[in-house]
């Protein structure tokens, strides 16, 4: 079915990145589920988004 996406995203303009699932087919970007919320990515060198 393929109904979400696993990734790294960063909210806005935010230099911060975390790993969630969203819903595949809705184009605003709507998360459910957030990995790393109280702690996010703040540089990521090797990984792009």
């Amino acid at each position: 079915m393929n109904m979400f996406e696993i990734g790294f995203f960063h909210p806005g303009k935010s230099m911060n990145r975390y790993l969630g699932i969203w819903y595949k087919k809705i184009s605003t970007g709507t998360v459910v589920w957030v990995a790393n919320r109280e702690t996010p990515i703040t540089y990521l060198r090797h990984a792009q988004t």
